[in-house]
């Protein structure tokens, strides 16, 4: 699976900060560039749904 994230950035959905310091540490996934730079962002705890009030709650953390 780690070999598929192969971007500059992680977005994480239905997670907060607690999600992120968890993936970043990780040791599974070191070798990946987001990872090494810090590049990992939670996008909010209601982003699991694609409705109006989401999508617009997770445009505004953009």
């Amino acid at each position: 699976m780690a070999k598929g994230l192969n971007g500059k950035t992680l977005m994480l959905f239905s997670a907060d900060v607690r999600k992120v310091k968890e993936l970043l540490a990780n040791p599974f996934l070191q070798h990946l560039e987001p990872v090494k730079q810090h590049y990992v962002y939670a996008v909010g705890n209601d982003t699991f749904r694609l409705d109006y009030y989401s999508a617009t709650n997770m445009l505004n953390s953009l």
